[in-house]
């Protein structure tokens, strides 16, 4: 049996999709899991996953380090500035990297190399980070934030950062999206609210743009959003049909306009998405047909046109031809996975960030180095990390800031051009989830 998972920005309504690898071939049976963009993602992995298994079973290259009885098996992972965090399969929170603003939820803002768990009440189903603030949602459909309160970001005027997870003021959450200065999410209507910072149309709401605003607003627009996403200062929603709409600042919203947009407007073209992703200057989609389309602005060839670093926009497709099933925008970066379910990036290599030795940039996609195979990929500032068929998870850019860092969670601060596998939290941390864990437990409660 080869397990799905689908969670974090995969799933819009369940903590966990499994589907199994002897039926994942019969495209008409997974397609009927449900009628959603997000469960049609998740139908393309379960196909990726039923072709590569057999292959990754007989290439011994991909079994990385030995099994250690603390190893963590993850489902979902996001990435911000200098750090990262992931689900694990009983839903709990796992993070490394930087914590100057608490964004690992301990008080001591001490960077970690390995993983550190995350207490919270109740099994984690959605996470996203932002530069350095991070929300989940539970399986109540409860929203918790904690990192940085920059602009008001986490809802708060009285304080500057959260070390401990505090519910956002904002009901029962469907999804949820973390910018820069910026929270937005949507309720079980899929209607979006944000709050935060405001300068460039971040909050979406129509009007004049504030600095910031420490009460949820909601999104000037009439249509309603399974799947949000946010960039450094602008953030787009994917209706149920698959239509895109964006707001924020100037160049980013795809309707061909130059100027920043205070309330949602339509992605040109008429294209039909199964995802987004937004970076720091880029946004991109996977459409019906698993081809990638990118707008924004290409300082170093993040739009992944063959014909150079010009600005578009609006959506142009990604050359080289590949099928993708996810995408994950970064800084001036954009990784994803093909329907194979091998990595790709281009853009900015600072740092080894395109997982590819000897680049300075790369205009269109090139192959992340180890031909591993993946089912999810998340991209931060300056790394990105993805996790394998087993639920291990593998990192590469970025690991050092000043003294500290450790965003790739394999015990170093040295920055890598490859994959290495991240590696497992040591036994306190390990005893302190299975405690939490024990407690959870249905019989316990």
């Amino acid at each position: 049996m080869l397990p799905l998972y689908c969670a974090g920005a995969l799933s819009s309504s369940a903590l966990v999709l499994a589907a199994e690898h002897r039926f994942a071939s019969n495209r008409s049976v997974v397609y009927l899991v449900r009628s959603r963009t997000s469960s049609l993602l998740c139908a393309l992995i379960a196909l990726m996953l039923a072709a590569c298994s057999t292959r990754d079973s007989a290439n011994p290259s991909n079994d990385g380090p030995a099994p250690d009885a603390n190893a963590l098996h993850l489902v979902s992972v996001v990435a911000g500035n200098m750090f990262t965090c992931a689900i694990d399969r009983a839903g709990e929170v796992w993070c490394w990297g930087s914590n100057d603003f608490a964004q690992l939820a301990r008080s001591d803002r001490e960077d970690r190399r390995r993983p550190v768990h995350v207490a919270l009440p109740t099994p984690t189903v959605r996470l996203t980070a932002g530069e350095a603030r991070v929300c989940a949602v539970d399986s109540l459909r409860t929203l918790r934030c904690w990192g940085d309160n920059v602009a008001w970001a986490l809802a708060d005027s009285t304080v500057t950062l959260l070390a401990e997870p505090r519910v956002m003021p904002v009901g029962e959450v469907q999804n949820v999206a973390a910018g820069s200065r910026f929270t937005c999410a949507t309720n079980l209507q899929e209607e979006a609210y944000c709050w935060g910072g405001d300068r460039l149309g971040e909050l979406g709401d129509g009007g004049d743009s504030l600095p910031a605003r420490v009460t949820p607003g909601p999104v000037a627009v009439s249509v309603t959003f399974d799947t949000l996403v946010a960039g450094r200062t602008h953030a787009c929603g994917l209706t149920p049909q698959g239509d895109a709409w964006c707001w924020g600042d100037k160049a980013l919203s795809g309707d061909g306009s130059r100027e920043k947009r205070t309330a949602p407007v339509a992605v040109a073209g008429n294209h039909r998405f199964l995802s987004l992703t937004a970076g720091e200057s880029v946004t991109c989609g996977v459409d019906l047909e698993s081809a990638a389309w990118c707008w924004g602005v290409a300082y170093d060839g993040q739009l992944g046109f063959a014909q150079g670093t010009e600005n578009s926009f609006l959506p142009m497709a990604v050359a080289g031809g590949h099928r993708f099933v996810q995408l994950a925008a970064g800084y001036h970066r954009v990784c994803g996975l093909d329907t194979d379910g091998l990595a790709w990036c281009w853009g900015s290599n600072y740092r080894g960030t395109l997982g590819d030795t000897g680049r300075v940039s790369s205009l269109t996609p090139v192959p992340v180095q180890g031909a591993r195979r993946y089912v999810s990929i998340a991209s931060g500032d300056s790394h990105a990390c993805a996790l394998d068929t087993d639920g291990r998870a593998w990192c590469w850019g970025r690991n050092v800031i000043g003294q500290g860092g450790g965003a790739l969670g394999d015990g170093t601060v040295e920055s890598r051009s490859f994959p290495v596998a991240v590696i497992a939290p040591d036994a306190t941390e390990a005893a302190t989830r299975d405690s939490l864990v024990s407690r959870k437990s249905p019989s316990n409660q």
